[in-house]
């Protein structure tokens, strides 16, 4: 019995609320959950909990009956547009909650190969600074008859020499083109992920009144990716400033530099504002195919998507 007033009660609330009210509630009630899959659960209990299914009956229970056929068209075109940018908003936030969800999962592998590959430039600086301190008094040492030590300088000399000859140990990988790949992934990761970031910041205040629109673990994960990232861009930077003052051979290095912040941040804000706007266009795109009433509505969203597909065409060219 209390279980059906209060359901009731609900109703007469949310009948008193406009869609966008109503869109905005959900969204509030969405960000109360951790992650989509107990958002989902919760929902699958009562299908009534659906917020697009109690904003598409409030819009199209303001019918007209009775009023005279221009009202009707005018109300009409009114529930209409209500319902455009109910589905508009509704891809939007569908479209972003994926966006986030592939970014995490690609970024968190490649996290996972970056510190692999530090890891092991690390330890080749390690041993390569090692041969080079024992390298010069191990040359001094006379060892006449003794054959094992004999090979030892003679390997430790040869050791030394590879590593500022060409930045490797014992046939492995170069130090040069371990920082390169180091450098170059940790800058898209680090962009991707905070790119990511500013994006939901930006639209969730351009389209969504300042309301948090990501999951809780997926705002989490993404601010942990983040701050692992800046990590290691902090040692590679520190890893570079030690290499300099390594003896290497001339071209050792080439192409080897610190990670500059600033630009970073640059082309952050860069990034943000096209993943916004391609975002913003596909939920456009997949809006106006929905309501593909008029040729007009299949051209323009084809218009939104070309761009995007130009772009991905010429990626894999």
């Amino acid at each position: 019995m209390a279980t059906g007033r209060n359901r009731k009660r609900l109703e007469s609330i949310e009948q008193a609320l406009t869609p966008r009210e109503l869109l905005d509630c959900s969204i509030e009630e969405r960000a109360k959950f951790a992650s989509r899959a107990e958002y989902a659960a919760w929902l699958a209990e009562d299908l009534n909990r659906a917020p697009i299914s109690t904003m598409l009956q409030q819009i199209t229970s303001s019918g007209a009956d009775g009023s005279p056929p221009a009202r009707k068209n005018l109300l009409s075109e009114l529930q209409r547009k209500q319902i455009k940018e109910l589905m508009f908003l509704s891809h939007l936030l569908r479209i972003l909650d994926r966006q986030v969800h592939d970014v995490l999962a690609r970024e968190e592998s490649h996290l996972a190969a970056i510190a692999l590959s530090r890891l092991a430039a690390n330890q080749s600086v390690t041993f390569g600074l090692a041969m080079l301190q024992v390298g010069e008094p191990l040359a001094l040492v006379v060892h006449p008859g003794d054959e094992d030590l004999a090979a030892a300088v003679a390997l430790t000399a040869e050791t030394t020499d590879e590593f500022c000859r060409r930045g490797s140990t014992f046939g492995g990988p170069e130090i040069g083109t371990s920082m390169k790949f180091i450098q170059a992934n940790l800058c898209t990761l680090l962009i991707s992920v905070r790119a990511t970031m500013a994006a939901i910041e930006r639209l969730s205040a351009r389209f969504f009144h300042g309301l948090k629109i990501a999951f809780k673990s997926d705002a989490d994960a993404l601010d942990t990716l983040g701050q692992r990232a800046a990590g290691l861009v902090s040692d590679h930077n520190k890893l570079v400033g030690l290499l300099e003052a390594i003896p290497f051979q001339l071209g050792v290095l080439d192409g080897v530099d610190r990670i500059d912040q600033e630009r970073i941040e640059q082309a952050v804000q860069e990034e943000a504002s096209n993943l916004a706007r391609d975002l913003v266009a596909l939920a456009h795109a997949e809006t106006l195919f929905l309501f593909e009433e008029q040729e007009s509505d299949a051209e323009r969203a084809l218009g939104l998507l070309r761009p995007m597909l130009k772009l991905e065409i010429e990626a894999c060219a």
